[in-house]
């Protein structure tokens, strides 16, 4: 599977809105507030629509190791 962030997500959605029914986000309400596709709405969205489970990614990923000088230099050779 591919991995979908909540910024692609929001991006696509958006996306298809402006597409199909660009009027849902011209619409204002009576009490003066218009649609808008939040982070938390996409978030339901994704879990009721589609069953999909929003899941925060790890950060060890970004650590760099201690001797990262080193395991550079060696993989340079």
């Amino acid at each position: 599977g591919v991995q979908v962030s909540m910024v692609m997500a929001r991006a696509i959605m958006l996306a298809i809105i402006l597409c199909l029914q660009p009027d849902i986000l011209e619409k204002e309400y009576k009490d003066g507030s218009k649609f808008w596709v939040s982070e938390s709405f996409v978030q339901h969205w994704l879990h009721w629509q589609m069953n999909w489970s929003v899941q925060k990614a790890t950060h060890a990923v970004h650590k760099l190791p201690v001797n990262w000088e080193d395991q550079c230099e060696k993989s340079a050779l």
